[in-house]
């Protein structure tokens, strides 16, 4: 069964090659405090750092601006912004 830490490294894979890899203010970071851990797997938060540092030119579109890729022990996939699921 694959660990937290190892989702967590998956996710920000799929970052980077989803929508290329950033720097500064721009750079897309995974909202730990955020994430939710649950039987099948995990929800991770992201947004920009720019964003997270309290810079609105760096907002991304969502939900709260905060953007939810899911990640089960064998896929992983991007769920709309506005998401309702169920345990």
């Amino acid at each position: 069964m694959m660990t937290l830490d190892e989702a967590r490294l998956k996710v920000e894979s799929e970052l980077h090659q989803s929508y290329g890899q950033r720097s500064g203010p721009e750079e897309l970071v995974i909202l730990d405090e955020h994430t939710i851990e649950r039987p099948w797997g995990w929800v991770f938060f992201y947004t920009s750092r720019g964003w997270r540092d309290g810079d609105m030119q760096y907002a991304l579109g969502g939900t709260r601006n905060l953007n939810n890729p899911a990640f089960n022990h064998n896929s992983f996939l991007f769920l709309p912004h506005v998401s309702v699921w169920k345990d």
